[in-house]
């Protein structure tokens, strides 16, 4: 995927001052003139037995997680919500980090509002049948209703029978494809079935939450795939002890100066093209992080209240959140920090906290890289920084998808599902699948 396809429009719109690249080596030489950041070895003692800590809390056998310079004075990784599937364009950015690391880790995001997107809960493949549904819906996690404003980390993990009945699901798909696509080895595929389940079983018995469940899942699958790339859970980073200095000393401006802020977040967003979803105004007052209220789970946003000269941080949700944080120095919002751990997270703000933590260079998506030029105006006005190197990380898969296959042989239109991870699992294996992930932004 090129630029030009996320960013329309003549080079010189300001979409452009987010420090975009489409080709590696460009970007690669961009981090590598980079000013040096000491800042990322203590980002690293910090990162580094995160990392390992979830390599074996996902019995991964993988050594490789403990994050190491390995030389290299700069420092890269890219962020990645953590689902039960993913589109192969999601993996791309997996593919990349194995030829920069290291030092390069993906941050594996296990906390947001549960009902705030699909792939927490469910997939799909085609029905490969005639039947009047086009699309056979997975859902791992069938209490959307019940759970919707639920921080992912107040969400029970699915039950034995919902994954039982997926994979009874998924067998007759198999069947059924191989009864209808020659050469298609249905056998192969419940073998594969088996191995990927596997690692759904495992994720079921030691998850913590659906968060935990997804995260631990992702982990496994992609180590299945060969990947050893170092990754560990975003939110378990923002609360580690040393991480938690600098981002108190990165809130300072935020709130202190919020005026600022919003005026910066909403001045791009007005230059934002029209077809830029998601990208609504920032009300006074807003900030970069979020809440969840441990009595119900649910999460909601902060935003700062004046008392006089003290700052107040307030919720702006149903649920009632006060926090007087006084004239909102370092110190006084470590001790927020502290007071909250486990609770506060960051929201679509988080690159800049690690950028402040050493990060000289982040691999984005489509959709997170169409935020990147907000970012880049709001690092400009409060911290007087440029938004590091970015590289556009993207694409669709172009493969021969035997299930859309057995829906076409059955006389069925199109289902319209774009293959998944767990789709080309099943159809081809771990081997052809990281070679299609390759191909997919290379």
């Amino acid at each position: 995927m090129r630029l030009g396809q996320v960013f329309p429009g003549p080079p010189g719109d300001p979409v452009w001052r987010a420090g975009a690249y489409e080709r590696w080596e460009e970007f690669i030489d961009a981090v590598d003139r980079q000013p040096a950041a000491p800042a990322a070895t203590r980002l690293l003692i910090q990162a580094g037995p995160l990392a390992a800590n979830l390599e074996e809390r996902a019995d991964t056998g993988v050594s490789s997680g403990a994050l190491t310079n390995g030389g290299r004075e700069r420092l890269i990784f890219a962020g990645q919500q953590a689902y039960i599937d993913y589109r192969l364009g999601m993996v791309a950015k997996v593919d990349a980090l194995e030829l920069y690391r290291p030092p390069a880790f993906c941050a594996l995001v296990e906390y947001d509002s549960f009902a705030s997107d699909r792939l927490f809960a469910c997939t799909d493949l085609p029905r490969v049948d005639a039947g009047t549904a086009r699309r056979l819906t997975l859902r791992f996690h069938p209490g959307k209703r019940a759970f919707g404003k639920r921080d992912l980390r107040f969400v029970p993990s699915p039950g034995a029978q919902t994954l039982e009945r997926i994979r009874a699901d998924l067998r007759g798909t198999i069947t059924l494809t191989g009864r209808a696509v020659p050469g298609f080895d249905a056998c192969a595929a419940r073998e594969r079935l088996d191995e990927l389940w596997a690692d759904y079983t495992f994720a079921r018995e030691r998850a913590r939450h659906v968060g935990d469940f997804n995260l631990l899942w992702t982990v496994r699958t992609l180590r299945r795939l060969g990947y050893r790339t170092p990754m560990l859970a975003l939110g378990e980073l923002w609360d580690a002890p040393g991480m938690m200095e600098v981002i108190a000393e990165t809130l300072v401006p935020f709130v202190g100066e919020n005026e600022r802020f919003v005026e910066a977040a909403n001045e791009a967003i007005r230059l934002a093209p029209p077809h830029h979803r998601g990208m609504s105004p920032r009300e006074q007052g807003h900030l970069p992080i979020s809440m969840t209220d441990p009595a119900t789970g649910i999460r909601f946003g902060l935003r700062v209240a004046r008392r006089g000269v003290d700052s107040v941080i307030v919720g702006t949700g149903a649920v009632p959140f006060a926090h007087d944080v006084g004239r909102a120095g370092q110190d006084e919002l470590l001790m927020f920090l502290h007071a909250h751990r486990g609770r506060c997270s960051p929201n679509v703000f988080a690159p800049i906290f690690l950028f402040r933590a050493g990060v000289s260079g982040i691999l984005n998506g489509r959709g997170a890289i169409r935020y990147s030029f907000v970012l880049a105006n709001v690092m400009a006005r409060l911290f007087g920084l440029s938004h590091p190197p970015n590289f556009l990380c993207a694409g669709e898969a172009c493969v021969e998808d035997p299930f859309a296959l057995g829906r076409a042989a059955a006389g069925a239109p199109p289902a319209d599902v774009e293959p998944t991870l767990l789709s080309r699992l099943l159809a081809v294996g771990p081997a052809t699948v990281r070679r299609e992930v390759s191909e997919v932004w290379r």
